[in-house]
């Protein structure tokens, strides 16, 4: 009479444990795709950024060779001395764009290494806990459906009954 109720418990146990199981894991994975999407458009806009920076640099150095070249032209300088101050605009140019390059490949680090951590803190579900705990809920299923195959641990065996444990022990 009781096995059906010990198996109806059993079952509901188990089916309770996959659900929470299922449930967490889903949670995850939602967290999951919301942090990555954080972190594209972070990306996104860091990439922007390091455009606009690398584009306003550009634009300051033709402003600078125009310049130059104007000045050069209105003072009838021509030769080494205009290429020197030319190629000067020109290495100082190539020098801006490599910090902006640096500055951007750090902050896409941090951005990464702030997206893993944040990835890592997601409680993620426990499936050998699950697995135990359903293993356990069929183990006691089965000792009530059949109580008379009960298992007898090995320092027992020699005792006349668990009771003897109990104010013995």
């Amino acid at each position: 009479m009781c096995a059906p109720f010990a198996a109806a418990a059993a079952v509901a146990s188990i089916a309770g444990t996959a659900y929470s199981v299922v449930q967490t894991q889903k949670n995850a994975n939602a967290q999951a795709k919301v942090l990555n999407a954080q972190a594209a458009k972070q990306r996104e806009q860091i990439y922007q950024q390091k455009s606009s920076q690398a584009d306003e640099r550009n634009r300051l150095a033709q402003e600078e060779r125009a310049r130059l070249r104007a000045a050069s032209a209105e003072s009838g300088l021509t030769g080494v001395s205009i290429s020197d101050m030319l190629n000067n605009v020109d290495f100082k140019n190539s020098q801006d764009l490599a910090a902006i390059d640096r500055a951007d490949a750090n902050e896409l680090d941090n951005s990464n290494s702030t997206l893993q951590s944040r990835l890592n803190s997601i409680q993620q579900p426990d499936w050998i806990a699950a697995g135990l705990q359903i293993a356990r809920t069929g183990a006691v299923a089965y000792d009530q459906a059949n109580p008379s195959s009960g298992y007898v641990p090995p320092y027992a065996q020699d005792k006349l009954s668990y009771d003897y444990l109990k104010f013995t022990g």
